[in-house]
């Protein structure tokens, strides 16, 4: 291009660009570029906030079942060694009846735990 001008007397000086459009399929890909980086930091996010919910939620119920074998544990060590069979049932039966009729431990406690628990309360 510059030959051409010089050959009809023209010298170039200054060249300024004002204005670069890309072509509409480079904007294309630099948008969904975009949207897959987004969509993948949100996707990491909500994975993270899942796990991080579901980590209290199991140390929760660890915690309540750690109270209800400690509950029972105690419960046993105060009871007359002499009367174990009769006072072991009445007492492990309170002590199921009380865990199993609280509503706090039941929504802590694991469903399997709970069924356990209830098919003991039955035996008993």
């Amino acid at each position: 291009m510059i030959p051409k001008l010089e050959a009809s007397g023209i010298r170039l000086l200054e060249l300024q660009i004002t204005e670069i459009k890309t072509p509409e399929e480079v904007d294309k890909q630099r948008l969904q570029n975009w949207e897959a980086l987004r969509q993948s930091r949100a996707t990491v996010r909500d994975g993270e906030s899942k796990a991080y919910q579901l980590r209290n939620i199991e140390a929760a119920r660890a915690i309540a079942q750690r109270d209800l074998i400690l509950a029972i544990a105690e419960g046993l060590d105060k009871m007359d060694q002499d009367h174990l069979n009769e006072t072991l049932l009445l007492s492990l039966s309170a002590m199921l009846d009380q865990s199993l009729n609280d509503s706090h431990t039941r929504s802590l406690i694991a469903s399997d735990a709970l069924e356990t628990l209830e098919n003991l309360k039955k035996l008993l």
